[in-house]
C-alpha cells in the first residue's frame, strides 16, 4: 500500500511539474523582454540600467532578440561609484551602448549557442561563443548560467558577468 502511495504521488508531481513547465514554455507567453527581465528577480540592476540607458521601449518591439543579461552578481562586481556615475543622464549614451553589447537580433536558443562561435550584437560588437563540457561562455569570460527564458519578442540567457564593449582597433 505504502508503494503504491508513493508511486501515485509521483505520478501527481511529474504530471503537474509538466504540465506547469508546459504552460510557461509554450503560447501562453505573455511578457515581452523587458516585462520577463522585471519578472525575472536576479537581474534588478539590468532593469535599472535599460531604464537608465533609455531603451525599455526597444525591449517592448517586436524583436526577435536575445539579450545575454548580467546578473545582479555581475554588476555587484563593479565598484558601486562606477555604476552611481554611469546612471547619470550624461552618461545615457555609455549605458546604452555597453548594454547594447548584450542584445543580438534574432532569437539564439542555448542549443543555437552550441552551434554558434561568434554573433554579432547591436551595437556592431562580436561576441564570441565557446561551448564546452563545462557549459557555454561568451567573449572567454561571461559564462551562461541559466538560459532559454522565453519573451513574446525573444529569449533571454542569464549571465555572469557585464560584458563591456571593445574599442574598434580599426
Amino acid at each position: 500500500m505504502k508503494n503504491k502511495m508513493i508511486v501515485s504521488l509521483t505520478a501527481i508531481c511529474c504530471f503537474v511539474l509538466t504540465n506547469t513547465f508546459a504552460q510557461e514554455t509554450s503560447e501562453g507567453i505573455t511578457k515581452d523582454l523587458f516585462e520577463t527581465a522585471e519578472a525575472t528577480g536576479n537581474v534588478s540592476m539590468l532593469v535599472s540600467a535599460i531604464r537608465a540607458a533609455g531603451i525599455e521601449d526597444d525591449l517592448k518591439d517586436e524583436g526577435p532578440y536575445t539579450i545575454f543579461a548580467p546578473s545582479n552578481d555581475a554588476f555587484a562586481a563593479i565598484p558601486q561609484d562606477v555604476i552611481d556615475g554611469y546612471m547619470r543622464p550624461e552618461n545615457q549614451a555609455q549605458v546604452k551602448e555597453i548594454l547594447e553589447a548584450h542584445i543580438v537580433k534574432g532569437k539564439v536558443t542555448r542549443e543555437d549557442l552550441a552551434n554558434e562561435t561568434e554573433l554579432t550584437a547591436i551595437n556592431g560588437q562580436k561576441i564570441t561563443v565557446e561551448a564546452d563540457s563545462e557549459g557555454l561562455s561568451l567573449n572567454g569570460g561571461a559564462t551562461v548560467m541559466v538560459s532559454d527564458i522565453e519573451a513574446t519578442n525573444g529569449i533571454i540567457h542569464l549571465i555572469d558577468v557585464v560584458m563591456t564593449p571593445v574599442a574598434d582597433n580599426e
